[in-house]
């Protein structure tokens, strides 16, 4: 079949986007038990931000092949501005990258709309504020419609801390203050954001995900980063929050119904790891590992310079594979 120039250009777009990520996505996915262990010898932080990395990668790596390198390199050394045969594999590809994107775009417009409601429903649901509770955001709301968190950070424009009023009833004031700054974690890192991100990224095919293991990792190391910061390495806080994750299990752990939510207790993290490394001896060996993000800054900027100045030679190199895979 033959196609015109910019059909063939946006086929041949869609194609690489679909293999890049494709084949991203299943080196990840191929070493994701190494990466795991790995995760145990670092800081919470780093892990979850490890494991959102590893999420993020095949989507921005074909991103970059298409607009860095294909787009560039077709329109350069393209010459022929009529129409030509675009192979069916290519067109496969094509289908295949297509399907990618409208999956994509469907989940986004979805969770813009889940989004939306959720923080109507928030809204229409607050109470007032309780003069029982520090000054903060945070907001009462009914407990009669199942699904409704104890206690969670919920919405992403918007973020509004939930707490239910048998949770401020059950525990004490150093526990609550503990849980609001679990919470309050949680805001500070964008984790909701976080959670939208992993949900509207492309999967590893159309309508397949594949990264299921890879959220599951990164809402642990998030609930765990959250929990140090929360103690600030003083054992009484520690203590309390501890005290306060027991209190909750106690009265149940529930799902919460709202999308898009951080709740200061989750089903897949064991109660009891969490509850440890609160009551460990030296609760605040968590450092600040901030100053580590400084060597791959560094590696990443040394690698944008050189690929700045191999792009001729590489998109020179790149077009022969373009026009075998057009082909």
């Amino acid at each position: 079949m033959t196609f015109a120039y910019g059909v063939r250009l946006a086929c041949l777009c869609l194609a690489v986007m679909f293999l890049v990520n494709f084949t991203a996505s299943c080196l990840i996915l191929s070493f994701s038990r190494q990466f795991a262990r790995a995760a145990r010898n670092m800081q919470p932080c780093r892990a979850a931000r490890m494991f959102l990395a590893l999420r993020m990668l095949p989507f921005v790596l074909s991103l970059g092949a298409v607009f860095a390198l294909c787009i560039p390199s077709y329109l350069r050394y393209e010459e022929n501005s009529g129409v030509e045969k675009i192979g069916l594999f290519c067109l496969a590809l094509g289908a295949l990258g297509l399907a990618l994107c409208v999956t994509t775009a469907y989940r986004s417009a979805r969770a813009c709309v889940q989004l939306f409601c959720i923080e109507r429903r928030c809204r229409q649901l607050l109470r007032a504020q309780s003069s029982n509770l520090p000054e903060t955001s945070l907001r009462l709301v009914a407990e009669e419609e199942p699904g409704m968190p104890l206690l969670a950070l919920v919405g992403i424009m918007h973020p509004t801390q939930i707490v239910s009023q048998r949770l401020l009833d059950t525990l004490s004031a150093e526990q609550i203050d503990a849980a609001l700054a679990h919470e309050e974690a949680h805001q500070m890192s964008r984790d909701n954001l976080k959670r939208l991100l992993f949900e509207v990224i492309p999967g590893i095919f159309p309508f397949v995900n594949g990264f299921a293991g890879i959220g599951q990792h990164w809402e642990r190391y998030a609930e765990l980063a959250a929990d140090d910061y929360a103690a600030s390495g003083h054992a009484g806080r520690s203590v309390a929050l501890a005290e306060a994750l027991i209190q909750v299990a106690r009265l149940g752990v529930r799902e919460c119904s709202f999308r898009f939510a951080s709740s200061l207790s989750v089903r897949n993290l064991d109660l009891a790891i969490r509850v440890d490394r609160l009551l460990a001896d030296q609760p605040a060996a968590r450092q600040d590992d901030s100053n580590s993000t400084i060597p791959w800054k560094f590696c990443a900027a040394v690698a944008a310079l050189l690929v700045a100045m191999l792009l001729p030679k590489l998109l020179i190199s790149l077009y022969p594979l373009l026009e075998s895979l057009l082909h």
